[in-house]
């Protein structure tokens, strides 16, 4: 199988300004890194249709869907985030931007959305995260 083509550094930060990434120095570095480790269509989809947002005072990441913010969806990272080891940031940027691109709903918070519901798709968002981590090129670390 070949490996997805995906975006250089230079070419991510190229394309953030899409993304409209709201974040401190080490955070945008963080997030842009790991950007470049996934397929370039996904971090296409993502400069067209999310906000990503690093607040101060959340304990997890999260994402919410396109109808809250201006027809885009928001995925949030808290800066404590990025005080954590590289192993857990990478994982928690992929898993929120796995709920993206697998198409799921904000848990618990959607009409309809039951527990097991919430479950499955935290499952499915850990498990699209280990592919793209075990899919890695191998970039330089975060630091």
């Amino acid at each position: 199988m070949t490996p997805a083509e995906t975006l250089s550094l230079d070419e991510v930060f190229d394309r953030c300004g899409g993304v409209h990434l709201e974040a401190h120095d080490r955070a945008l570095y963080a997030i842009v890194t790991v950007f470049a480790k996934i397929p370039a269509e996904i971090v296409r989809a993502l400069a067209e249709q999310c906000y990503i947002i690093v607040p101060s005072m959340q304990e997890k990441g999260s994402f919410t869907d396109r109808s809250v913010i201006g027809n885009r969806h928001v995925i949030a990272f808290p800066e404590a985030l990025f005080d954590l080891p590289v192993a857990e940031i990478e994982r928690t940027i992929l898993h929120e931007v796995a709920h993206f691109w697998l198409g799921h709903k904000p848990c618990l918070s959607s009409a309809g959305q039951t527990e097991a519901d919430s479950d499955r798709q935290e499952k499915e968002a850990d498990e699209q995260a280990a592919r793209w981590l075990s899919q890695s090129t191998g970039l330089a670390p975060i630091v």
